[in-house]
């Protein structure tokens, strides 16, 4: 929801925000005080040389998916394009009213 990264319209992949103040990171403050992630417990020899399969990040993958249906949902506007930010909400809510 706010981490916007602009790059350059020359196709190098240079980012081009003006500073790291511009560029927002997710802060611990910015996520919920407790996650749980539950293990399956089934052995798969074909992860890795120990079977073991990695617990952290599998639950933060559905996140940017979660925060656009729950503004879908709240709104009725389908954002498919991250950041989901005031910004770019501003203009869709903006339309949706002159439709209504």
């Amino acid at each position: 929801m706010t981490e916007a990264r602009v790059l350059d319209g020359k196709q190098t992949g240079k980012m081009v925000n003006r500073n790291w103040h511009d560029y927002k990171l997710p802060t611990a403050l910015d996520v919920p005080a407790e996650v749980q992630s539950l293990p399956i417990e089934l052995e798969d020899p074909e992860a890795n040389t120990t079977g073991t399969k990695g617990l952290g990040e599998p639950v933060t993958i559905p996140t940017a998916a979660a925060i656009a249906n729950a503004v879908y949902h709240a709104t009725g506007i389908r954002v498919t394009a991250s950041p989901i930010n005031p910004l770019k909400l501003s203009p869709l809510l903006s339309g949706l009213r002159k439709e209504g």
